[in-house]
């Protein structure tokens, strides 16, 4: 339920739109949820968690309660609250994320707008657009 579309949740079917929404969802609940200590080893020796559960929401509760606890943290108040939460080692990745939101939820009439468009594009190209600046950006980290 934590990686479910919003209007999936809500019952309205489903587009092309809610795949990228839940990876979307994948992509920050890993970078919350999951870090490992000792950096340079190949095998992660242990899992390191948030001290509070942040995304709790997310996957308690009826599936309208959690849609509606997902609009609320899409928003961009909220929204700064749940990438601070993001793992010191995904700290990079915030930018990444907030392309993301912007992309998958454009503000309409000062809301997040989580319809389909018409115009599959629009999102593909914001979403392939994000990615691509982030990979750039983090290959000059390196």
């Amino acid at each position: 339920m934590q990686f479910m579309a919003i209007e999936v949740l809500e019952g309205k079917g489903h587009t092309y739109r809610h795949d990228l929404e839940s990876l979307f969802y994948v992509f920050v609940w890993m970078c919350i949820r999951y870090s490992y200590e000792g950096t340079g080893r190949q095998k992660p020796s242990k899992v390191v968690r948030p001290k509070t559960n942040i995304l709790r929401g997310w996957y308690t509760r009826i599936y309208t309660e959690i849609a509606r606890n997902k609009v609320g943290d899409i928003g961009k108040t909220r929204f700064e609250n749940i990438i601070a939460e993001f793992a010191p080692k995904f700290e990079n990745l915030k930018p990444l994320a907030r392309e993301l939101r912007s992309t998958l939820f454009p503000i309409r009439d000062r809301d997040i707008f989580t319809g389909t468009f018409h115009d599959h594009d629009i999102m593909y190209d914001g979403m392939i657009m994000a990615l691509n600046t982030a990979i750039g950006r983090l290959r000059k980290e390196e």
